[in-house]
């Protein structure tokens, strides 16, 4: 029975086919979301209706998909290929994430200069202590940047043990303040104001992205640890708790937009979860001050 099982295959369907039930998803998809920030737009009926269609349109897309993925990556391997530097950016796992840290950094400075000037603007003490936490997490990301060159580098291997230790403080002291910032958005958040909104559907896609970018800084922390290289070690964390802190600032989203006249309710749970990544950040903060002292 196994070995039948195994032996099934989804069936194929031609192209134009597989275009228009993708089309008929997303639409479907755009629908449940009008009926969702509308509630009273659709009949009962029509509505629950929309809801399982979208739900099993997106589960046959899904599978068509993922069939598709192995085409898809041999198409863009090939298209890499011609461009030295985009497919030394694939091959090259540091040189990769030497160049995703610079752009991350490049937003940090960006963000921490718009929360800024808001801040400023606007006499608000929610945005001033946003653009502190950019700001760290912006220095965190330089410091490694520089950490990392490979001139630097190859100045210091012979004080690496040394070297390690030196690192190992700043990073644990940086985190830790970091937490205490957080803390205080935080406070801000519960007690006096805060929170962000996105309009119409574009919290939709700021939820789709922060959602990826929480599963894969996860996956990449694991991958880290496993090589047991500091350095990778250490941008991935900061990685970890860039997208944590996202997760944060989408439920405020969420709640501000859905959880209307709820003030109670919307003031604990962001008062849990910004207190579990504050938490979460001074302990990785405790972790590497601990780890310097082995």
């Amino acid at each position: 029975m196994k070995e039948n099982m195994k032996n099934k295959k989804f069936p194929y369907v031609k192209l134009y086919v597989r275009v228009v039930l993708y089309g008929i998803t997303l639409g479907l998809a755009v629908l449940s979301m009008i009926s969702i920030r509308q509630d009273n737009m659709f009949p009962s009926v029509l509505k629950n209706s929309v809801y399982a269609m979208t739900g099993i349109t997106f589960f046959i897309s899904a599978f068509y998909i993922a069939l598709e993925i192995p085409k898809l990556k041999k198409i863009i391997r090939k298209m890499v290929q011609t461009y030295e530097w985009m497919w030394r950016i694939v091959s090259d796992m540091e040189y990769r994430i030497m160049i995703f840290a610079a752009a991350s950094f490049f937003f940090n400075v960006i963000f921490a200069g718009f929360n800024g000037v808001i801040g400023w603007l606007s006499h608000s003490p929610w945005f001033g202590t946003l653009a502190a936490y950019y700001i760290l997490l912006g220095a965190m990301r330089y410091d490694w940047l520089r950490q990392n060159n490979p001139q630097i580098t190859e100045r210091r291997k012979e004080k690496r043990v040394t070297s390690q230790k030196q690192i190992c403080i700043l990073y644990g002291v940086l985190f830790i303040f970091m937490a205490v910032v957080l803390g205080g958005a935080v406070i801000l958040l519960v007690h006096l104001e805060g929170g962000k909104e996105y309009p119409g559907v574009v919290i939709y896609a700021v939820a789709a992205y922060a959602f990826y970018k929480i599963i894969v800084s996860a996956m990449n922390m694991i991958k880290a640890r496993k090589r047991r290289a500091l350095s990778m070690i250490i941008i991935r964390d900061i990685g970890y708790i860039d997208a944590c802190v996202s997760i944060l600032t989408l439920q405020t989203a969420l709640l501000s937009a859905f959880s209307i006249h709820q003030e109670k309710f919307t003031k604990m749970m962001n008062g849990m979860t910004g207190g579990a990544v504050s938490l979460m950040i001074l302990i990785l903060g405790l972790y590497y001050i601990r780890k310097a002292k082995e």
